[in-house]
């Protein structure tokens, strides 16, 4: 059962929300108001934030929440997923990861990933939105994977069937998760000021990719309009399953930071028992700064040094 959400958090976010002068309820808003006729609210609260400068100054616990709260919002109005699977993302995915940093999800790649990229792709879409309404100030995005990312090998909207795991193309709801993210990741890739996104793979991983996939994937680099894209190829030729999957800083105004991560298998391996690991907090806590590290790590030993903390982002 969902636990009671924070009374400071519906009215703080519904202030912030005055604040803007918006001519109408933005999704955290209108998400918060749902779930709070659904399951009611928390009487404890900490002191009760009365300005637009002091709610862009909460806490990470509260970003953490207005990010989750987005991206649920941009899930259940979402069509085209089952409610199965919507009922199965809400149980497995954003309620635990409400009261966790860390979460597992394991089973069959049938039934794991339309929870996991279905999740990622709404993580997305809320972060660049939050961006727009400046409750964040920046994202750094790095997608590692064994071959240059799906999404950016495959055309707007569509896909290419060598792209996918012949399971995947007979399994609409999975077909679905790779449509998706061609959208998400291009939006990200041409956002410009605030966002830096890096592909991360071994540099033999672009041959294992098909020359439409190839072509599709090097006019992306090409296109100017995508300001915040960067190809990271990497010097190791290997890629170890535990980092296989993409991670993401956010910055909020108060200079504090989140950290998103994901394990999971690329559309093109999808079959069989597929394991997904999430971790999603501030990135002071042990557990995240450990996956934190464990990226970078890695990245900079296989040639790519990234430096997401710093003013800038070094290659």
């Amino acid at each position: 059962m969902i636990k009671h959400i924070p009374c400071y958090l519906l009215l703080d976010t519904f202030r912030y929300q005055l604040f803007l002068r918006l001519s109408k309820l933005s999704r955290p808003v209108y998400a918060l108001i749902i779930l709070t006729a659904l399951y009611g609210c928390g009487a404890h609260s900490p002191q009760q934030i009365t300005s637009d400068q002091q709610f862009r100054q909460a806490n990470s616990q509260t970003v953490k929440m207005v990010i989750l709260t987005d991206a649920t919002s941009t899930l259940m109005g979402d069509k085209g997923i089952s409610p199965e699977v919507k009922s199965a993302l809400s149980r497995q995915v954003i309620t635990p990861l409400r009261k966790s940093g860390t979460i597992e999800i394991s089973g069959n790649d049938k039934n794991t990933r339309p929870l996991a990229v279905n999740f990622q792709k709404a993580f997305e879409q809320s972060l660049l939105d939050l961006l727009d309404e400046q409750q964040i100030s920046s994202i750094t995005a790095i997608i590692h994977t064994p071959q240059p990312a799906t999404p950016l090998c495959n055309p707007p909207g569509r896909h290419l069937g060598e792209s996918l795991h012949p399971e995947i193309k007979q399994d609409p709801q999975r077909i679905k998760t790779v449509e998706d993210r061609t959208i998400t990741v291009r939006r990200m890739a041409r956002y410009g000021e605030g966002v830096s996104m890096y592909i991360a793979y071994p540099k033999e991983g672009m041959n294992k990719r098909s020359p439409a996939q190839q072509d599709i994937y090097r006019s992306e680099l090409k296109n100017t309009a995508n300001t915040s894209l960067r190809d990271a190829p990497l010097s190791c030729t290997t890629m170890p399953e535990h980092i296989i999957g993409a991670s993401y800083i956010i910055t909020t105004p108060n200079n504090q930071k989140l950290f998103f991560s994901l394990v999971g298998k690329q559309a093109v391996a999808g079959t069989g028992a597929t394991d997904w690991q999430f971790w999603f907090d501030d990135l002071s806590q042990a557990d995240i700064r450990t996956r934190y590290d464990e990226v970078f790590q890695y990245l900079k030993q296989c040639g790519q040094n990234i430096e997401p903390e710093g003013k800038g982002h070094k290659l």
